[in-house]
């Protein structure tokens, strides 16, 4: 493959294969070798040029399918999903989280005991167990688990859990039961070396640095493992942008390579008989090419990592083999064999951003740097001291472009991907990027490398990095209390705009000489001055939110904003209000909150708050229960308060202030919204004394045309009473997929079915849309994806 030929073949194959990210479904493998055979045939033709390139990108196109398609077929029958099962395999990865009883690993599974089974095998999956015994990579277990297919959260803003499970390859999430059953069958440490390895050092690394704060930081620098970073740690890294420093990627392995490069260069001269048998750089360049792949294994071989070993070894072997090699050679060689080697890699933000990231800067920075050789001369005249402040100000300019260009240059694909992104990252990379290339990363890279020859020097030098770290994150964390810029992603014309500020960019960047350079600045207008149509005056957006066994729901008027509700927290740096609430409010543009409303104590409704008011400040926070949220001095719901915003009336019903509630549930604040003509009932997890309450005071002004179904759908709510009263046009049950309590119960929905109530559930339709105030329809928002990965 000529270096002519490279390119264009390389951007076939990756159409090719983006095709299916545009396709809801995959093609049986039947058309896949159909597709084949007939790429095979033009390439073995003679025709123009551009019919081998279509044929190229069928090839990538049929050998992504191909791939989807066998891992679809390994995925977990629905018939085994929340059941009791018995499974044996072998232990592929460990993921132990610091100073916590709960270890998480991937297992390979090989067999399986229940008395339905059509799971084709072996199938990888990812297990949790609280207070487990010892694992390790190779181990054979016995395990009694209950499994679940992937499944995300279906909001707009939030992660895609199934498209990252799939790319994995993972074909279920679940948990070890504690069960007599479970037990070690065999242990093989050699299956695993790599993980084995990594796992061993996980445990030096922490031994070393032992409970200090930031010894999470080092860790994923010297492994690339972010398990341990707490919430309030990522929050920061993500809101100055420096979160991509502690990823495994070309900063650290250029490292690496470089300093043993430099090393074994140097000592190879002491070795006079060697050196006149083989050229220093030639054994400089092998020792850093294999000490740059055994640190990328032990770092995980992600696909930054991937990338930045492929481009690496294209330069290494130009120094063997003593050929110049060209950037954009070595750039799509990676391309190509990164997409050979793991075609799933598309399906994964951090494959476009690594690559988005690098070739711009090749694009902007390819031989536009002055040379220091006219700055030299310029010293030897009179204007000595003008010439000095010209090269300092070259060499700020060489400093600064490249993080100008990838600022610039991925902005639009952040704003697509995130809706949002930091004001303030610039500069805090200007700062963080040195500091960590040339303090924290130096110490934490020969750490590493004496461990094996000198473990107490090594100890130290982790300690070091840990110290500098946290003379850096004073800074960071002042910076991170700039506000991050949201944006909202307008209804019409998203393509457009993101082409036009793509074509913005390239234009900005394009060589010095061409006219009108800076017109490339009008191509990002489109992004920032093009906004959805705002809400009218008199109506309101209702969104119940998908948080799995949990509530979470925004109400937007005109100019305001009312959060009920923030879903649970279920780990100690996982909470829904953060991972699902935020990024929704993020991705419809919202920068404040005018009221949070929390129904009651329960965790599935406030756990996530605290992570919320952390994001984004809230007016008001209301509540029934004066212990919940106290840090944040809540007020108390009482029935009777009211208020209007923007022609749209809010009214809470419930609690009453002179009633004693012996249930937390029953305290809930039941909240009524009215816009126009519709109105919509938010009633937490009421139980049924406080609906005959509800019925008794109010009477038929209870009645909505929204209501969403008290505690989840339990049996002990939504009585026949209460349903008449109300009488909805449509019920929006918020219920986890599959959820251990069994909600919802299967009379209450046939109490709905028998009224004519049109039931929506979330966890089948995702996040629920209405408009009240105006034509009353369902958007939902799961019905709406699209990827083959959805399966």
């Amino acid at each position: 493959m000529s270096s002519r030929s490279l390119p264009l073949v390389t951007c076939a194959l990756l159409l090719g294969m983006c095709t299916t990210l545009f396709i809801p479904q995959l093609p049986p493998q039947s058309v896949v070798y159909a597709c084949v055979i007939g790429a095979l045939v033009i390439l073995s033709l003679r025709t123009k040029h551009a019919l081998h390139l279509l044929a190229v990108a069928i090839l990538g196109f049929s050998y992504i399918t191909w791939h989807a398609n066998q891992h679809i077929q390994h995925a977990l029958p629905r018939q085994l999903e929340t059941q009791k099962i018995t499974v044996i395999g072998t232990i592929s990865s460990v993921d132990q989280e610091n100073k916590k009883p709960k270890i998480k690993f991937r297992l390979n599974v090989s067999k399986v005991y229940n008395n339905y089974s059509g799971w084709q095998l072996p199938a990888t999956i990812q297990l949790s167990w609280n207070g487990a015994k010892q694992v390790a990579p190779g181990d054979v277990w016995k395990l009694q688990v209950k499994l679940k297919r992937p499944r995300n959260y279906a909001n707009p803003g939030s992660f895609d859990t199934e498209k990252y499970f799939f790319q994995q390859r993972v074909a279920a999430l679940g948990y070890v039961v504690a069960s007599p059953m479970n037990h070690l069958l065999q242990q093989n440490p050699g299956t695993y070396p790599i993980n084995t390895l990594r796992q061993w050092l996980h445990g030096f690394v922490q031994q070393s640095i032992g409970e200090r704060t930031f010894a999470p930081v080092i860790t994923a620098l010297a492994l690339g493992s972010k398990a341990d970073l707490s919430e309030e740690q990522t929050a920061v890294l993500q809101n100055t942008g420096t979160a991509h420093l502690l990823a495994i990627s070309g900063l650290h392995i250029g490292m690496i390579a470089s300093m043993v490069f430099a090393v074994l260069r140097l000592s190879w001269r002491f070795v006079p008989a060697a050196f006149l048998r083989i050229p220093a750089p030639w054994f400089a360049a092998c020792g850093a090419l294999v000490l740059s792949i055994v640190y990328a294994l032990l770092a995980g071989f992600s696909i930054a990592t991937q990338r930045s070993i492929i481009m690496l070894s294209v330069l290494l072997f130009g120094i063997l083999l003593k050929r110049k090699v060209s950037t954009v050679h070595s750039f799509c060689l990676a391309l190509f064999l990164v997409l050979v080697w793991d075609p799933f890699a598309i399906l994964s933000i951090g494959f476009w951003f690594s690559f988005l990231a690098v070739g711009f800067l090749m694009y902007a920075l390819r031989g536009r740097f002055v040379s220091n050789h006219h700055s030299s001369e310029s010293s030897c005249h009179p204007g000595k001291s003008a010439a000095f402040t010209r090269d300092l100000l070259h060499k700020a300019v060489r400093f600064l472009k490249p993080q100008i260009v990838i600022t610039v240059g991925l902005l639009p694909i952040t704003l697509l991907f995130f809706a949002k992104n930091s004001l303030i990252g610039p500069v805090a990379n200007i700062l963080a990027i040195p500091w960590v290339s040339f303090a924290v990363l130096p110490c934490t890279l020969i750490a590493m490398l004496l461990i094996p020859i000198q473990p107490a020097v090594s100890s130290m030098l982790f300690k070091a990095a840990e110290h500098n770290f946290a003379l850096l994150w004073t800074i960071l964390e002042k910076l991170a209390h700039i506000r991050v810029y949201t944006w909202h992603v307008p209804d019409n014309y998203l393509s457009l705009i993101i082409i036009a500020a793509l074509l913005g960019t390239i234009w900005l960047f394009v060589p010095r000489g061409l006219p009108g350079r800076w017109w490339g600045v009008f191509g990002f207008l489109p992004l920032f001055f093009v906004q959805s149509a705002a809400i009218p005056y008199g109506q309101a957006d209702f969104t119940l939110l998908d948080v799995g066994q949990g509530l979470a729901t925004v109400v937007r008027t005109q100019n305001h904003v009312l959060v009920y509700d923030t879903g649970a927290k279920l780990q100690d740096n996982f909470d829904l209000g953060t991972r699902v609430v935020v990024p929704y409010l993020h991705n419809v543009g919202i920068k404040k909150i005018d009221a949070l409303m929390i129904s009651h104590g329960d965790n599935d409704h406030v756990g996530g708050a605290p992570g919320l008011l952390r994001s984004i400040n809230a007016n008001v926070v209301i509540t029934s229960d004066d212990q919940t949220l106290s840090e944040f001095n809540p007020g108390l719901c009482i029935a009777g308060q009211q208020w209007e915003w923007d022609g749209v009336q809010f009214t809470v019903l419930h609690p009453d202030a002179e009633e004693v509630y012996k249930k937390r549930n029953d305290r809930s604040c039941v909240l009524m919204v009215q816009a126009g003509d519709h109105k919509a009932l938010l009633t937490g997890d009421i139980e049924k004394r406080s609906e005959k309450q509800l019925v008794a005071r109010y009477g038929n002004e209870l009645q909505a045309d929204l209501m969403l179904v008290p505690h989840h759908g339990s049996k002990t709510s939504s009585s026949a009473e209460f349903l008449q009263t109300v009488n909805p046009k449509y019920a929006l049950i918020p219920v986890g997929y599959k959820n251990q309590y069994g909600h919802p119960k299967e009379p209450v929905l046939q109490r709905y079915r028998d009224m004519n109530i049109a039931v929506l559930r979330t966890e089948y339709d995702g996040a629920i849309n209405f408009r009240l105030g105006a034509e009353l329809l369902p958007e939902c928002y799961r019905r709406a994806q699209k990827g083959f990965w959805h399966y």
